[in-house]
């Protein structure tokens, strides 16, 4: 016999035949009634799917903020690279330049680290310092990463700091200190030798200006045709800026005749006639230096037009730099690099090989016209002389 207790029950004898309400109200049960309520008790205990949702529900709480907080960090883990290399950059600048003031200095680091930072995912106003010591030139920097997910707990930013030094060599030093160095060409309909010795090949199309090169004070930018004797694009077109100066280089394309031998105009069809802002100079057999000696032109013969008959050449502290168009108007540049890249890893789709980035894409490399700079590499923040001087990290 069961009893259970029922709080202000009445009992209808006729209704509840088999069960009685004693005096203390409890409702006596007969193994019969049992037999009815045991599968409810059985299944109301085995019922365990609620508590299995809950604790789900208790767990991934936890590994969704472990999630974030990885999250988070590997984003400032990011950010701090970049800030190094800003850093770096930024150190090399300012030992470039031992005669400014201290104020210039600083102002010139301000602005190489944030060149160099403007051309990361991550973009910040960091708060950079530059120092002197003893011939040594450091920059500290500093900066807060937003967090998303720590704010959760309170941490809405991460502080990322990064310093770096740079020394300049004296006069007579030994110190043969490279930042970035290489050979390479662009040739032909146009094929790409990269400075760390890929090869690629760079669909440029009809039309447009694309970027070859941007480094500190420097920027050549290219334009193509289509070469109607085989149905490929190349180089027609040079535009090289050098600090306020702009250098252009043109050839007209030939005509073919039916068998497919090609044709000028002696007229207009020097391959390498030159202007310089804005002034051209009529093509005269020769040697001739403009720009102080940064440009210099050689012209053999006015009337055979190959490789080795007329060239250009244009020579920085840091590039060393030669054009010369084929017999059928392609335009081959061949570059060498010492010393390149102080404020920055150099742009461009050739410029970018110094540093191993090989990026053919014709597209990335899309300038707005002969003269644009490009937002790739933020040249004209840098100082144009920083490559005459020997500078290399030392921490």
């Amino acid at each position: 016999m069961l009893y259970v207790f029922v709080r202000g029950y009445s009992c209808d004898k006729s209704a509840h035949a088999g069960s009685r309400l004693s005096a203390h109200g409890l409702v006596a049960m007969d193994n019969k009634d049992l037999v009815s309520v045991s599968p409810a008790l059985a299944s109301f205990r085995s019922e365990n799917s609620g508590a299995a949702a809950v604790m789900f529900g208790v767990a991934a709480v936890p590994l969704m903020l472990m999630l974030g907080v990885a999250i988070d960090t590997g984003r400032a883990s990011r950010a701090k690279l970049a800030l190094q290399q800003a850093a770096d950059a930024a150190a090399l600048a300012a030992a470039a330049q031992p005669g400014l003031t201290h104020s210039a200095r600083q102002s010139l680091a301000q602005n190489v680290a944030l060149a160099n930072l403007s051309h990361s995912a991550w973009t910040a106003t960091p708060a950079v310092t530059e120092t002197e010591s003893s011939g040594n030139y450091s920059v500290s920097a500093t900066a807060q990463v937003n967090n998303t997910f720590m704010r959760l707990a309170g941490i809405n930013t991460t502080a990322v700091a990064a310093s770096a030094t740079a020394t300049a060599a004296a006069a007579g030093s030994p110190i043969s200190y490279t930042h970035y160095a290489g050979n390479g060409s662009v040739a032909g309909d146009p094929h790409v030798g990269g400075a760390d010795g890929t090869n690629g090949y760079l669909d440029c199309g009809t039309g447009g200006w694309y970027n070859l090169l941007s480094d500190s004070g420097i920027e050549v930018n290219v334009s193509c045709v289509n070469y109607s004797g085989d149905n490929m694009s190349v180089l027609q077109s040079f535009s090289i800026l050098l600090g306020t100066h702009v250098i252009s280089l043109y050839a007209p394309q030939p005509s073919f005749n039916s068998s497919g031998t090609a044709s000028y105009d002696p007229k207009t069809a020097w391959f390498g006639a030159i202007a310089i802002d804005g002034v051209t100079y009529p093509p005269v057999i020769g040697t001739h230096s403009y720009l102080g000696g940064l440009v210099n032109t050689k012209i053999t013969d006015l009337t055979n037009f190959y490789a080795s008959d007329n060239m250009v050449n244009i020579k920085t502290a840091t590039y060393n730099i030669f054009i010369t168009y084929d017999e059928y108007a392609m335009g081959d540049i061949n570059i060498t690099a010492t010393n390149a890249g102080l404020c920055g890893v150099p742009g461009g789709f050739w410029g970018g090989t110094l540093a191993g980035i090989d990026d053919y894409k014709a597209a990335d490399f899309l300038v707005s016209g002969p003269t644009a700079t490009t937002a790739q590499f933020n040249w004209s923040t840098c100082p144009t002389s920083t490559a005459a001087t020997p500078v290399r990290l030392v921490k």
